[in-house]
Protein backbone atom coordinates (compact mmCIF):
# COMPACT_ATOMS: atom_id res chain seq x y z
CA UNK A 1 0.00 0.00 0.00
CA UNK A 2 1.38 3.34 -0.92
CA UNK A 3 0.12 6.55 0.48
CA UNK A 4 -2.21 8.45 -2.17
CA UNK A 5 -1.71 11.87 -3.53
CA UNK A 6 -3.54 15.01 -2.50
CA UNK A 7 -2.22 15.73 1.55
CA UNK A 8 -3.75 13.26 2.41
CA UNK A 9 -0.53 11.06 3.86
CA UNK A 10 -1.87 11.29 7.44
CA UNK A 11 -4.82 8.58 6.68
CA UNK A 12 -2.27 6.20 5.76
CA UNK A 13 -0.80 6.21 9.24
CA UNK A 14 -0.69 2.43 10.81
CA UNK A 15 -2.81 3.53 13.68
CA UNK A 16 -5.52 4.99 11.94
CA UNK A 17 -5.71 2.30 9.54
CA UNK A 18 -5.92 -0.37 12.15
CA UNK A 19 -8.14 1.69 14.06
CA UNK A 20 -10.57 1.14 11.14
CA UNK A 21 -10.32 -1.92 10.29
CA UNK A 22 -10.72 -2.81 14.39
CA UNK A 23 -13.84 -0.72 13.90
CA UNK A 24 -12.99 1.44 16.82
CA UNK A 25 -13.49 4.41 13.97
CA UNK A 26 -15.21 5.00 10.79
CA UNK A 27 -13.75 5.03 7.64
CA UNK A 28 -12.78 0.87 6.33
CA UNK A 29 -14.89 -0.47 3.25
CA UNK A 30 -14.87 -3.93 5.19
CA UNK A 31 -13.67 -4.12 8.77
CA UNK A 32 -11.62 -6.98 10.40
CA UNK A 33 -14.54 -9.65 11.50
CA UNK A 34 -15.00 -10.02 15.02
CA UNK A 35 -11.92 -11.56 17.30
CA UNK A 36 -10.31 -12.39 14.14
CA UNK A 37 -6.77 -10.66 13.65
CA UNK A 38 -4.88 -7.83 11.31
CA UNK A 39 -1.06 -7.58 11.07
CA UNK A 40 0.04 -4.27 9.27
CA UNK A 41 4.07 -3.69 7.99
CA UNK A 42 4.85 -0.38 7.00
CA UNK A 43 8.08 1.23 6.62
CA UNK A 44 10.31 4.45 5.24
CA UNK A 45 13.08 4.60 2.93
CA UNK A 46 15.37 6.86 4.06
CA UNK A 47 19.42 8.11 3.09
CA UNK A 48 22.03 9.37 5.71
CA UNK A 49 25.06 10.82 3.55
CA UNK A 50 25.66 8.26 0.70
CA UNK A 51 23.78 5.42 2.58
CA UNK A 52 19.79 4.15 1.98
CA UNK A 53 18.26 2.69 4.71
CA UNK A 54 14.54 0.97 4.83
CA UNK A 55 13.11 0.95 8.52
CA UNK A 56 10.54 -1.59 9.22
CA UNK A 57 7.12 -1.57 11.35
CA UNK A 58 4.90 -3.87 12.43
CA UNK A 59 1.20 -3.50 14.01
CA UNK A 60 -0.69 -6.28 15.20
CA UNK A 61 -4.11 -6.83 17.30
CA UNK A 62 -7.51 -8.37 17.21
CA UNK A 63 -10.80 -7.47 16.62
CA UNK A 64 -13.43 -7.23 20.17
CA UNK A 65 -10.64 -9.54 21.21
CA UNK A 66 -7.39 -9.08 23.52
CA UNK A 67 -3.64 -10.56 23.71
CA UNK A 68 -3.57 -11.20 27.36
CA UNK A 69 -3.76 -14.34 28.85
CA UNK A 70 -5.12 -15.34 32.06
CA UNK A 71 -4.44 -18.82 34.17
CA UNK A 72 -5.94 -19.79 37.82
CA UNK A 73 -4.04 -21.18 40.54
CA UNK A 74 -5.85 -22.11 43.68
CA UNK A 75 -8.77 -20.30 43.01
CA UNK A 76 -6.55 -17.34 42.22
CA UNK A 77 -6.32 -14.89 38.72
CA UNK A 78 -2.99 -14.57 37.33
CA UNK A 79 -2.59 -12.02 33.81
CA UNK A 80 0.06 -11.88 31.43
CA UNK A 81 0.14 -9.12 28.85
CA UNK A 82 2.61 -8.56 25.99
CA UNK A 83 5.25 -6.03 26.42
CA UNK A 84 4.23 -4.37 22.87
CA UNK A 85 1.84 -4.93 19.73
CA UNK A 86 3.59 -2.30 18.01
CA UNK A 87 7.00 -1.89 17.58
CA UNK A 88 9.90 -0.98 14.93
CA UNK A 89 12.61 -3.67 13.32
CA UNK A 90 16.18 -2.68 13.23
CA UNK A 91 17.07 -0.79 10.13
CA UNK A 92 17.97 -2.70 7.12
CA UNK A 93 20.86 -0.79 4.94
CA UNK A 94 20.35 -1.26 1.14
CA UNK A 95 21.83 -0.55 -2.46
CA UNK A 96 20.24 1.60 -5.50
CA UNK A 97 20.89 -1.68 -7.03
CA UNK A 98 18.84 -3.71 -4.46
CA UNK A 99 16.21 -1.05 -4.80
CA UNK A 100 15.87 -2.04 -8.11
CA UNK A 101 16.14 -6.00 -7.70
CA UNK A 102 12.87 -5.40 -5.18
CA UNK A 103 10.80 -3.17 -7.17
CA UNK A 104 11.53 -5.94 -10.35
CA UNK A 105 10.66 -8.92 -7.92
CA UNK A 106 7.90 -7.32 -6.64
CA UNK A 107 6.24 -6.21 -9.49
CA UNK A 108 6.42 -9.59 -10.93
CA UNK A 109 5.13 -11.30 -7.72
CA UNK A 110 1.87 -9.52 -7.24
CA UNK A 111 0.58 -10.76 -10.66
CA UNK A 112 -3.49 -10.70 -10.87
CA UNK A 113 -4.99 -13.92 -12.01
CA UNK A 114 -8.12 -15.17 -13.32
CA UNK A 115 -7.97 -18.25 -11.45
CA UNK A 116 -6.25 -19.09 -7.90
CA UNK A 117 -3.65 -21.10 -10.00
CA UNK A 118 0.02 -19.96 -10.25
CA UNK A 119 0.46 -21.71 -13.50
CA UNK A 120 -2.22 -19.23 -14.45
CA UNK A 121 -1.43 -15.90 -16.85
CA UNK A 122 -1.70 -13.34 -14.60
CA UNK A 123 -1.57 -9.10 -15.27
CA UNK A 124 0.69 -6.81 -13.12
CA UNK A 125 -0.54 -4.29 -11.06
CA UNK A 126 0.76 -0.82 -11.88
CA UNK A 127 2.36 0.19 -9.08
CA UNK A 128 5.58 1.64 -10.48
CA UNK A 129 3.84 3.96 -12.52
CA UNK A 130 3.93 7.24 -10.38
CA UNK A 131 1.96 9.10 -12.80
CA UNK A 132 -1.10 7.58 -11.53
CA UNK A 133 -3.10 7.58 -8.49
CA UNK A 134 -1.45 4.09 -6.53
CA UNK A 135 -3.34 1.34 -7.05
CA UNK A 136 -6.21 -0.26 -4.16
CA UNK A 137 -8.80 -2.87 -3.83
CA UNK A 138 -11.05 -4.86 -1.50
CA UNK A 139 -10.85 -8.32 -1.26
CA UNK A 140 -14.25 -10.33 -2.73
CA UNK A 141 -13.23 -14.20 -1.44
CA UNK A 142 -10.10 -15.79 0.44
CA UNK A 143 -9.09 -19.26 -0.40
CA UNK A 144 -6.11 -20.58 1.32
CA UNK A 145 -3.41 -18.00 0.80
CA UNK A 146 -5.72 -17.03 -2.39
CA UNK A 147 -7.65 -13.64 -2.46
CA UNK A 148 -9.90 -12.44 -5.36
CA UNK A 149 -9.76 -8.58 -5.14
CA UNK A 150 -11.40 -5.90 -7.21
CA UNK A 151 -10.23 -2.93 -7.38
CA UNK A 152 -11.79 0.43 -6.62
CA UNK A 153 -10.34 2.02 -9.95
CA UNK A 154 -8.72 1.64 -13.14
CA UNK A 155 -6.58 -1.90 -12.48
CA UNK A 156 -6.41 -5.61 -13.05
CA UNK A 157 -9.36 -7.83 -11.02
CA UNK A 158 -9.13 -11.43 -9.99
CA UNK A 159 -7.20 -13.81 -8.32
CA UNK A 160 -3.84 -12.30 -5.78
CA UNK A 161 -1.83 -14.67 -4.21
CA UNK A 162 -0.92 -13.44 -0.62
CA UNK A 163 2.59 -15.42 0.49
CA UNK A 164 4.42 -15.07 -3.31
CA UNK A 165 6.50 -12.40 -1.31
CA UNK A 166 7.52 -14.27 1.88
CA UNK A 167 8.42 -16.38 -0.40
CA UNK A 168 10.90 -14.38 -1.99
CA UNK A 169 14.53 -15.42 -1.33
CA UNK A 170 15.74 -11.96 -2.17
CA UNK A 171 13.38 -9.97 -0.64
CA UNK A 172 13.60 -11.93 2.97
CA UNK A 173 17.37 -12.03 2.82
CA UNK A 174 17.17 -8.18 2.16
CA UNK A 175 14.01 -7.94 5.21
CA UNK A 176 14.39 -11.23 7.45
CA UNK A 177 11.51 -9.58 8.93
CA UNK A 178 9.41 -11.34 6.54
CA UNK A 179 9.67 -14.35 8.52
CA UNK A 180 8.98 -12.58 11.88
CA UNK A 181 5.48 -11.47 10.28
CA UNK A 182 4.79 -14.72 8.76
CA UNK A 183 5.39 -16.44 12.79
CA UNK A 184 3.29 -13.91 14.11
CA UNK A 185 0.57 -14.32 11.72
CA UNK A 186 0.40 -18.10 12.89
CA UNK A 187 0.35 -16.77 16.13
CA UNK A 188 -2.61 -15.13 15.57
CA UNK A 189 -4.14 -17.53 13.56
CA UNK A 190 -3.76 -19.89 17.00
CA UNK A 191 -5.53 -17.35 19.14
CA UNK A 192 -8.25 -17.04 16.64
CA UNK A 193 -9.06 -20.49 16.40
CA UNK A 194 -8.63 -20.96 20.25
CA UNK A 195 -10.89 -18.28 20.97
CA UNK A 196 -13.39 -19.26 18.17
CA UNK A 197 -13.64 -23.26 19.59
CA UNK A 198 -12.16 -23.98 16.37
CA UNK A 199 -10.08 -26.94 15.41
CA UNK A 200 -6.43 -26.62 15.38
CA UNK A 201 -3.29 -29.10 14.98
CA UNK A 202 -1.48 -26.91 17.66
CA UNK A 203 2.15 -28.80 17.37
CA UNK A 204 1.78 -28.17 13.80
CA UNK A 205 1.20 -24.60 14.24
CA UNK A 206 3.88 -24.20 17.04
CA UNK A 207 6.47 -25.90 15.00
CA UNK A 208 5.72 -23.39 12.22
CA UNK A 209 5.85 -20.50 13.74
CA UNK A 210 9.31 -21.28 15.57
CA UNK A 211 10.50 -22.19 12.43
CA UNK A 212 9.63 -18.90 11.25
CA UNK A 213 10.70 -16.87 14.79
CA UNK A 214 14.01 -19.02 14.52
CA UNK A 215 14.72 -18.05 10.88
CA UNK A 216 14.53 -14.30 11.90
CA UNK A 217 16.73 -14.88 14.90
CA UNK A 218 19.54 -16.73 12.60
CA UNK A 219 18.91 -14.13 9.84
CA UNK A 220 20.19 -11.45 12.47
CA UNK A 221 22.68 -13.41 13.58
CA UNK A 222 21.52 -14.60 16.10
CA UNK A 223 21.06 -11.03 17.73
CA UNK A 224 17.39 -10.66 17.66
CA UNK A 225 17.35 -8.05 20.25
CA UNK A 226 14.76 -5.48 21.68
CA UNK A 227 10.95 -5.91 21.20
CA UNK A 228 11.16 -7.86 18.19
CA UNK A 229 13.72 -10.44 19.81
CA UNK A 230 11.46 -10.61 23.43
CA UNK A 231 7.89 -10.64 21.10
CA UNK A 232 9.11 -13.46 19.21
CA UNK A 233 9.65 -15.81 22.19
CA UNK A 234 6.76 -14.35 23.73
CA UNK A 235 4.63 -15.47 21.39
CA UNK A 236 5.89 -19.06 21.08
CA UNK A 237 5.46 -19.21 25.03
CA UNK A 238 1.65 -18.36 24.68
CA UNK A 239 1.40 -20.68 22.42
CA UNK A 240 2.66 -23.55 24.84
CA UNK A 241 0.62 -22.36 27.35
CA UNK A 242 -2.75 -21.76 25.14
CA UNK A 243 -2.23 -26.06 24.04
CA UNK A 244 -5.54 -27.75 25.72
CA UNK A 245 -3.63 -29.93 28.38
CA UNK A 246 -0.34 -27.98 28.41
CA UNK A 247 2.02 -30.65 29.88
CA UNK A 248 5.25 -30.49 32.30
CA UNK A 249 7.61 -30.34 29.08
CA UNK A 250 5.19 -27.03 27.51
CA UNK A 251 5.18 -25.50 30.93
CA UNK A 252 8.86 -25.22 31.21
CA UNK A 253 9.13 -24.71 27.29
CA UNK A 254 7.13 -21.69 27.98
CA UNK A 255 9.10 -20.53 30.76
CA UNK A 256 12.20 -20.92 28.69
CA UNK A 257 10.87 -18.69 26.28
CA UNK A 258 9.44 -15.83 28.69
CA UNK A 259 13.28 -16.17 30.50
CA UNK A 260 14.61 -15.04 27.49
CA UNK A 261 12.37 -12.49 26.71
CA UNK A 262 12.80 -10.37 29.92
CA UNK A 263 16.76 -11.12 29.22
CA UNK A 264 16.22 -8.94 25.48
CA UNK A 265 13.89 -6.68 28.12
CA UNK A 266 15.70 -6.18 31.47
CA UNK A 267 13.58 -3.04 32.13
CA UNK A 268 10.12 -3.97 31.05
CA UNK A 269 7.81 -4.50 33.63
CA UNK A 270 5.76 -6.63 30.84
CA UNK A 271 8.27 -8.98 30.09
CA UNK A 272 9.21 -9.01 33.76
CA UNK A 273 5.34 -9.96 34.71
CA UNK A 274 5.32 -13.18 32.00
CA UNK A 275 8.97 -14.59 32.65
CA UNK A 276 7.26 -14.66 36.65
CA UNK A 277 4.48 -16.01 35.82
CA UNK A 278 5.84 -19.01 34.15
CA UNK A 279 7.69 -19.64 36.57
CA UNK A 280 4.58 -19.64 39.38
CA UNK A 281 3.01 -22.46 36.20
CA UNK A 282 5.67 -24.43 36.32
CA UNK A 283 6.83 -24.94 40.26
CA UNK A 284 2.40 -24.86 40.38
CA UNK A 285 2.70 -28.50 41.44
CA UNK A 286 5.93 -28.37 44.02
CA UNK A 287 5.20 -25.26 46.26
CA UNK A 288 8.85 -26.11 47.48
CA UNK A 289 10.21 -25.07 44.19
CA UNK A 290 8.42 -21.81 43.92
CA UNK A 291 11.34 -19.76 45.00
CA UNK A 292 8.69 -17.77 46.49
CA UNK A 293 10.65 -14.39 48.02
CA UNK A 294 12.72 -14.28 44.42
CA UNK A 295 9.36 -14.34 42.55
CA UNK A 296 8.14 -11.61 45.12
CA UNK A 297 10.77 -9.21 45.17
CA UNK A 298 10.47 -9.92 41.14
CA UNK A 299 6.91 -8.65 41.04
CA UNK A 300 8.04 -6.09 43.44
CA UNK A 301 10.95 -4.78 40.71
CA UNK A 302 8.43 -4.83 38.13
CA UNK A 303 5.91 -2.44 39.93
CA UNK A 304 8.88 0.02 40.31
CA UNK A 305 9.31 -0.01 37.32
CA UNK A 306 5.70 0.43 36.36
CA UNK A 307 3.94 1.90 39.39
CA UNK A 308 0.75 2.49 37.84
CA UNK A 309 0.73 -1.14 35.64
CA UNK A 310 -2.89 -2.49 37.52
CA UNK A 311 -1.95 -6.41 36.73
CA UNK A 312 1.35 -6.44 38.58
CA UNK A 313 0.01 -5.87 41.68
CA UNK A 314 -3.32 -8.02 41.45
CA UNK A 315 -0.28 -10.45 40.20
CA UNK A 316 1.50 -10.12 43.26
CA UNK A 317 -1.77 -10.12 45.48
CA UNK A 318 -2.83 -13.02 44.04
CA UNK A 319 0.72 -14.83 44.51
CA UNK A 320 0.74 -14.30 48.59
CA UNK A 321 -3.04 -15.51 48.40
CA UNK A 322 -1.80 -19.00 46.64
CA UNK A 323 0.77 -19.05 49.31
CA UNK A 324 -1.66 -18.80 52.20
CA UNK A 325 -3.87 -21.31 50.48
CA UNK A 326 -0.41 -24.03 50.20
CA UNK A 327 2.10 -23.45 53.38
CA UNK A 328 5.27 -25.01 52.91
CA UNK A 329 7.26 -26.94 55.43
CA UNK A 330 10.79 -26.16 53.86
CA UNK A 331 12.93 -23.56 55.19
CA UNK A 332 15.42 -21.47 53.31
CA UNK A 333 16.24 -18.11 52.92
CA UNK A 334 14.00 -17.85 49.76
CA UNK A 335 11.17 -19.20 51.79
CA UNK A 336 8.55 -16.56 52.80
CA UNK A 337 7.30 -16.98 56.60
CA UNK A 338 3.64 -16.87 57.06
CA UNK A 339 3.53 -14.01 58.77
CA UNK A 340 5.62 -12.68 56.54
CA UNK A 341 3.43 -13.60 53.46
CA UNK A 342 0.29 -12.10 55.80
CA UNK A 343 2.45 -8.73 56.09
CA UNK A 344 2.95 -8.48 52.27
CA UNK A 345 -0.23 -9.24 51.38
CA UNK A 346 -2.07 -6.70 53.56
CA UNK A 347 0.69 -3.87 52.50
CA UNK A 348 -0.83 -5.03 48.84
CA UNK A 349 -4.23 -4.76 49.64
CA UNK A 350 -3.48 -1.46 51.21
CA UNK A 351 -1.98 -0.08 48.14
CA UNK A 352 -4.49 -1.42 45.33
CA UNK A 353 -7.02 0.80 45.81
CA UNK A 354 -4.95 3.89 44.74
CA UNK A 355 -4.07 2.36 41.43
CA UNK A 356 -6.75 2.95 38.51
CA UNK A 357 -6.37 -0.24 36.00
CA UNK A 358 -5.52 0.98 32.71
CA UNK A 359 -5.90 -0.84 29.41
CA UNK A 360 -3.05 -0.81 26.58
CA UNK A 361 -3.72 1.81 23.64
CA UNK A 362 -3.61 0.19 20.92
Amino acid sequence: MTAPRGGRLAECAPEIILSKLLGQTNGAIEQVSLRHGVVILSGNIYEEGSQIFLQTYVHFARRAASEDVRFTLKNQQFTARLPAQSFAFPPRKLSVQDLNVIERQFASAILVRSVPDINAPGTPIPVADLSREPFSYSVQEVRGDWMRIQPFGPGPGGWLQSGALSDNEFLTQKMPEMHFVDGLTGYLRYRVAKDNNETVNAASLIAKVEKAIGTYEMMNAGKASGLSGAIGQEILGLMYWLKPQPSSADLEMAHVRFNKAAGLLPYNADARNMDDLGRIRVGANSPQSLFERKIADSFLAAIAMDPENEILLSNLQSFYKVLQATPSNVTGLDQLTSEEVSNRLRETQSVRPQIAPRGRPQ
